[in-house]
């Protein structure tokens, strides 16, 4: 399935923070790598939204995953 994408890097992305990181397709749009990518976890909580009891995970960040994000 990421073959069809591998020319969008947008794209790519997006579908590769879905399964990945079990992203909603929301968050994964509203993906910003610059504030939610810290090194090895993924904050999936966008910057300066309230943390509530209902708020976004933290996730690791596999070794493809990192590969993806610098692109």
């Amino acid at each position: 399935m990421l073959g069809y994408v591998t020319h969008d890097i947008g794209a790519y992305r997006w579908i590769a923070l879905m399964i990945v990181a079990a992203f909603l397709p929301e968050l994964a749009l509203a993906f910003d790598p610059v504030t939610q990518w810290l090194d090895d976890i993924l904050d999936l909580h966008p910057a300066g939204a309230p943390r509530t009891e209902k708020r976004n995970a933290v996730v690791p960040t596999v070794p493809p995953m990192s590969a993806i994000l610098e692109g």
